[in-house]
């Protein structure tokens, strides 16, 4: 191919359930029929281009999009939506669970899958993060998925995933061991009773409170029910309830499409280990998979020389996207697309 391709963007609808979701088709100029690429955000009430502007953590990536521009300059198409609970069905950002998420995902496949414009016997999934989870699932039941690309994608259970965070990020506070044990213990034992009793409402929040009260002084003088609130509000209990329907790991031994995994060896949030067991598994069951390893890259593929730890990777984000994995993902693609197609 001889220079970038041009490429038009246009806003499009589909439905999920009863839900009209909005997105984004990208389409490159002069391109019969090209494979199309749908691309999954990471976790939380993030847009199209994996940027979140409300909420406890807000940031401003632009990953999808970026990865949609350079798809759409080497000839594939993509498509990206804001999820559930965003833009023009942010009324219903509380109600958001993980099936929701699942859903909406299986019904955005649907949607490519009847577009004209596209190949609809190459679609391809990326997902990073959550998104890299909820391809994880897509292309393990869907045969029609010809290749799955998950960028720091989790294979362990969001809980776990979640408290190994909290104990990382309170150890670069500098905080004791006891205090991490403290508080680790305490969202644990939480998630123990989402685990027991799978409905939130139904937890009495004394034990909740008596499980918090031992981290802080402030838990032990609020009323029971506001301590249940405000962990409620922060980490979406339903979100973890519904996702433990799903065994990451026996899920990702049910994919039989070629397997793209991309890692950052600066990533605290979802470890390049994690890439590693994924590729195990893969390899176990005789499939197709490739990993790259990114040295000094993040959670959110950007240049993260020096310290792992939070702020670094929060000021990253002033940082470019990584022309190493566009490169990676569409040196990809055209080997399991094949050597003739963009």
């Amino acid at each position: 191919m001889v220079g970038p391709i041009d490429f038009n963007e246009k806003n499009e609808n589909f439905t999920s359930d009863t839900i009209t979701l909005q997105g984004t088709l990208t389409i490159p100029n002069n391109v019969k029929k090209p494979p199309i690429v749908l691309l999954l955000p990471g976790s939380g009430p993030t847009d199209r281009d994996e940027n979140a502007v409300k909420g406890f953590h807000k940031f401003l990536s632009n990953n999808l999009k970026t990865i949609a521009h350079h798809l759409a300059q080497n000839g594939y198409a993509s498509f990206r939506y804001d999820k559930r609970g965003v833009g023009s069905t942010k009324e219903l950002e509380s109600q958001v669970g993980f099936h929701d998420i699942v859903q909406d995902a299986r019904s955005a496949v649907k949607y490519i899958s009847d577009l004209d414009t596209v190949d609809s016997h190459s679609i391809y999934i990326l997902g990073h993060s959550e998104g890299g989870i909820v391809g994880t699932i897509l292309s393990a039941e869907n045969k029609m998925i010809k290749g799955f690309i998950g960028v720091a994608s989790p294979i362990i259970p969001f809980d776990q995933e979640v408290v190994r965070q909290i104990g990382f990020i309170l150890k670069t506070r500098g905080k004791s061991k006891e205090k991490i044990d403290q508080l680790t213990n305490a969202f644990t034992k939480t998630f123990e009773l989402m685990r027991k009793y799978r409905k939130w409402d139904e937890i009495d929040p004394m034990k909740i409170k008596k499980l918090f009260s031992s981290v802080s002084f402030g838990f032990k003088i609020l009323p029971a029910k506001t301590v249940k609130k405000v962990l409620a509000k922060q980490f979406r209990p339903s979100w973890f309830i519904q996702s433990y329907e799903y065994d990451f790991k026996d899920t990702i031994s049910k994919i039989s499409c070629p397997v793209l995994l991309l890692f950052g060896e600066k990533d605290y949030q979802v470890p390049a280990e994690e890439g590693k067991t994924f590729e195990n598994i893969i390899l176990q069951h005789k499939g197709d998979v490739t990993l790259i390893i990114f040295p000094d890259l993040n959670h959110m593929l950007r240049f993260n020389p020096g310290a792992m730890n939070p702020k670094s990777s929060l000021r990253s984000l002033k940082n470019p996207f990584d022309s190493r994995v566009l490169t990676a993902i569409t040196e990809w693609l055209r080997k399991k697309n094949g050597a003739d197609k963009p």
